[in-house]
């Protein structure tokens, strides 16, 4: 009987009295029936009957009570069977996971004699991967040594090529080879001037390299061949001076060569006799005779004078390809150092006469003009020496010290450069090439080079003096408009006009 009805019993027999109390004997020996089986009258009551149908149902309902709660407990025990089994087998599963860990741990621990063993070899590379970290960092240093070594062979390689096309620019020969399409292509820049010293020396051939093709170049019959496939194919040559000479138009180089090999008075210089050229020069030297306002005289002076009595006898072009070559190449690298810096130039204060620039006009570049400041101006001097400047080029070297310094003067006044002339009244009308001019202030005649630039920190390329109050002047004014200039090939010597005039 389950322990809930036998508590409810005893329950129920503490309440009212066990339902086998009428069966117990009672004191004094009497128990709930009499002796002869009946019982007693007040058992058999309609009442007590009644209370024990009524006694009885509760039973029977608690009894499909404590069954339902049976059932009920039947299906969670069933519940927690099945959970129990869950866990089973999850705990199975962790304890397969875990011995799989402690093989694999004593597969790959090691014993622990050997921790000592691997802590040396654990420092032992540590130190290896030390080493190796400072090998690394020394090979970092070196590389970066290379580089910028290479770096600045680069530099070098690239100021190399400008300085090969800038003298492939203003060699005075210019090389090229017919293309398969028929067109006229350039030689490269940086072989110019090697073919051009070839030449010079009176080479018949010239082997060079063309994009890792050797090629033989023969100058005579103006044709170059493929030393690996033998095909040839024609080249033309020519001067690239100015046009107005005629060497330029000369299509045997041979004397290009000469002169630029050994040039000598005879060879370079190239009389002009018309007389329009005559009147031409003339005009021009006349017109470049003057004073700045301010500074004109109240009567006749010597520069009047000079203007009326001027007449030219004699020009002479000045034909001379190797230092015409020098004076371009120095115009290039003014031209390369200003674009480099970002120089502006400026027109000259004050301008030079209207007929000395027209005439400059006529000879010179305009797009190289305006970016060295190249104008055409006058040199006083004597017959002997402009001979000696027409061949070797200005020397300041050789000059006294003036009131700017020791450098070559000029002016764009005539009547400036006649002051040094000798009685042989020679002047050499110059392509002067002024760059960024510095306006001299006062007279110090200690200047070796144009002062620096505060604003940019170079050097200017000129010095020149404007018309007007000079300090420390012996006149204290400065009379006429003078340039000075202080390297060998700034300048080259275009013109040497004779004239006669009387002051």
């Amino acid at each position: 009987m389950p322990q809930q009805l036998r508590s409810l019993r005893r329950s129920d027999a503490d309440d009212e009295g066990s339902d086998d109390d009428w069966l117990t004997p009672q004191p004094g020996g009497k128990s709930g029936i009499d002796a002869e089986g009946s019982l007693p009258s007040q058992m058999a009551t309609e009442t007590d009957i009644a209370d024990l149908k009524r006694h009885l149902c509760t039973l029977q309902d608690e009894h499909e009570r404590m069954q339902d709660t049976v059932a009920s407990l039947k299906a969670e025990k069933e519940s927690l069977q099945g959970k129990l089994s869950e866990w089973q087998v999850w705990w199975s599963e962790q304890n397969h996971v875990a011995e799989e860990d402690i093989k694999f741990s004593k597969r790959f621990t090691p014993h622990p004699q050997s921790f000592t063993k691997k802590e040396k070899l654990l420092d032992q590379e540590k130190k290896r991967v030390d080493q190796e970290k400072v090998r690394v960092d020394q090979e970092k240093v070196r590389v970066d040594q290379e580089k910028e070594s290479l770096q600045a062979e680069k530099k070098v390689l690239e100021q190399a090529k400008n300085l090969a096309a800038a003298s492939f620019k203003n060699s005075f020969l210019s090389i090229q080879f017919q293309g398969e399409d028929g067109s006229w292509k350039l030689y490269p820049a940086e072989c110019i001037p090697d073919i051009m010293q070839s030449l010079i020396k009176g080479e018949k051939q010239y082997r060079v390299c063309i994009d890792d093709r050797r090629y033989i170049i023969h100058f005579e019959d103006r044709y170059q061949q493929n030393l690996a496939s033998g095909r040839t194919r024609k080249i033309r040559m020519w001067a690239n001076l100015p046009e107005n000479w005629s060497l330029a138009k000369e299509l045997d180089l041979s004397k290009v060569v000469s002169t630029y090999k050994n040039p000598t008075f005879n060879n370079i210089a190239v009389r002009l006799g018309g007389q329009g050229e005559h009147a031409a020069f003339e005009a021009v030297l006349k017109r470049s005779i003057f004073h700045h306002q301010d500074l004109q005289p109240q009567s006749l002076s010597p520069c009047d004078r000079f203007r009326k009595s001027l007449k030219v006898t004699g020009v002479t072009r000045i034909e001379n390809a190797y230092l015409y070559n020098k004076y371009a190449a120095f115009r290039s690298e003014m031209e390369e150092r200003h674009r480099a810096h970002d120089v502006m130039q400026t027109e000259i204060v004050p301008q030079i006469s209207s007929h000395m620039t027209k005439l400059a006009d006529e000879l010179l570049d305009r797009n190289v003009r305006s970016s060295v400041n190249e104008v055409l101006l006058c040199h006083g001097t004597s017959n002997e020496s402009a001979h000696t400047i027409a061949v070797e080029g200005f020397d300041f070297r050789l000059a006294r010290p003036g009131y700017y310094g020791t450098g070559t003067y000029f002016s764009s006044q005539t009547c400036k450069c006649r002051q040094y002339c000798d009685q042989s009244l020679t002047m050499i009308i110059s392509r002067v090439a002024l760059g960024t001019p510095h306006y001299a202030d006062e007279v110090n005649n200690k200047v070796t080079r144009p002062p620096k630039c505060t604003s940019t920190g170079h050097l200017f390329d000129s010095i020149i003096a404007k018309p007007g109050k000079m300090k420390n002047h012996v006149n204290g004014i400065q009379s006429h408009q003078e340039f000075v200039i202080f390297e060998k090939f700034q300048a080259y010597p275009e013109f040497l006009v004779t004239f006669t005039a009387t002051l």
